[in-house]
């Protein structure tokens, strides 16, 4: 196939054509489509092990799960928006019924039909929506008391206190055997786990802020994927050391 003459030329001055981002769409589409065929997938004999979530330490595809999530909720979120906001607490409760709704129907199901819970995971009556919805109210809350402050850099201060807290009991607490004995012991794992999503969603209004800044030029989004693409090795790097 040959290429027309100042095809690259013409590609890197081009824009996007459409409004809305696609790849943005992509992502949150895929990472639905992969978490429900993940969820499916698991209980069958056929599907890779190293691809479930772990126990207590190290990382499988199926720990990327809430992740993706708080990530694919940050790139659309308010907050990301390049125009000065006033985020409403109360605007974020709201909206973060529907997920409350959904986290409390998921309990009582489970419990209903005695479906296997791993409490380990996120605790007795915690679960996967609550933590979506604790993490978007909280983001929202420290936003509107640290209004001004660098998203950034509120980022980094949330993620060294998490890390702070864990390494100086949290994490021996939260794996412990203790008993569960009221509703903070027993939903541990998934309390201990919200500092992490609040840093990572504000790491997320970070890069939507970054893609805004980008506009709808090729060019600029390119440069932008390249910049993203580079600093993900760099910490995947690091974790992995």
């Amino acid at each position: 196939m040959v290429l027309p003459k100042n095809f690259i030329r013409e590609l890197l001055t081009s824009n996007i054509t459409e409004s809305r981002r696609p790849y943005i769409t992509n992502f949150r589409a895929l990472t639905n489509v992969m978490t429900a065929i993940c969820i499916l997938a698991v209980d069958f004999k056929v599907f890779p092990r190293r691809f479930a979530k772990t126990e207590n330490f190290g990382s499988g595809l199926m720990d990327t799960g809430v992740g993706l999530f708080v990530i694919s909720n940050s790139l659309v979120a308010p907050q990301g928006k390049l125009e000065a906001l006033s985020p409403s607490v109360w605007k974020s409760v709201k909206s973060s019924i529907p997920l409350i709704v959904l986290g409390g129907a998921r309990f009582l199901a489970t419990k209903q039909i005695d479906y296997q819970t791993h409490i380990s995971e996120y605790g007795v009556h915690w679960n996967f929506f609550i933590t979506l919805a604790v993490t978007k109210i909280l983001c929202t809350l420290i936003i509107s008391v640290t209004r001004g402050v660098n998203i950034f850099l509120l980022s980094v201060v949330v993620v060294s206190v998490h890390q702070g807290l864990l390494s100086s009991g949290l994490q021996d607490w939260v794996l412990s055997s203790q008993p569960r004995d009221d509703f903070l012991s027993a939903n541990r794992e998934g309390i201990a786990s919200c500092l992490g999503y609040v840093a990572l969603y504000f790491i997320g209004v970070c890069v939507a802020k970054e893609l805004k800044l980008a506009g709808l030029s090729f060019r600029n989004n390119l440069i932008t994927m390249c910049k993203l693409s580079m600093t993900s090795i760099l910490l995947w790097s690091v974790t992995t050391l």
